[in-house]
């Protein structure tokens, strides 16, 4: 497969679902056809939001140019790349872990990229792991709705699973259901609560939900 684009008639089977945003599209033609094919290009091509697939290994099988547009790439240009060439380390492995480790095949995060131009990216996305007839996992589809600058605010001195945790925090989940959400030990959950306390200098629990509440994450 290597210098070939990944088949697009691969990537959807007979009706179906699959998440753009906000909105859901059925296909519904015939499997295998050239119509099919056809149209599913076009969909995939000029969505507005930006789709990213990668197998598990991380290589790039495929964006679309709104994606690509995101990064200032081509989408030739991130063909065959490795997910780690465009994503923060940590964010990726977490987002790996907890789709293949968490018991979930669809995941909502944010995730920060890394464009050409070398600045770091916010997004917002939606990722979902695709698994073969046997039910094997195989691909991760990424849909990403916009990507923003990221700002040096205090948000942005958290890691992906650390915002994860805090805002789990926020919402009164304990140290045991926050690990079992998010596929890691009650002792993890503890550590990454330590670790945010300490970047964002706070000392309580009651000095963290009025931070959250300041920064929009929570409300009163």
């Amino acid at each position: 497969m290597r210098g070939k684009a990944f088949p697009i008639h691969k990537w959807w089977s007979f009706r179906r679902k699959t998440c753009f945003g906000n909105s859901r599209m059925a296909i519904k033609t015939p499997v295998g056809t050239k119509v099919e094919a056809q149209m599913l290009r076009a969909v995939f091509e000029e969505a507005p939001s930006g789709i990213l697939i990668a197998d598990l290994a991380g290589v790039v099988l495929g964006v679309n140019p709104t994606f690509a547009g995101m990064l200032g790439y081509t989408p030739s240009e991130l063909h065959r790349k490795n997910v780690a060439d465009i994503v923060q380390e940590e964010d990726h492995r977490a987002l790996m872990q907890e789709l293949l480790s968490g018991g979930r095949d669809a995941v909502t995060s944010a995730r920060r990229y890394r464009g050409k131009s070398r600045a770091v990216l916010l997004a917002r996305e939606h990722s979902v792991l695709r698994r073969d007839s046997t039910g094997r996992p195989r691909y991760v589809f990424s849909y990403v709705e916009e990507m923003i600058e990221a700002g040096r605010g205090p948000l942005e001195r958290l890691s992906r699973r650390e915002r994860e945790v805090l805002e789990a925090v926020i919402k009164g989940r304990s140290s045991k259901e926050i690990a079992a959400r998010l596929g890691i030990s009650a002792a993890s959950v503890d550590t990454y609560r330590s670790r945010i306390m300490k970047k964002l200098h706070i000392k309580d629990l009651p000095a963290l939900v009025r931070f959250a509440i300041r920064q929009g994450i929570a409300s009163i």
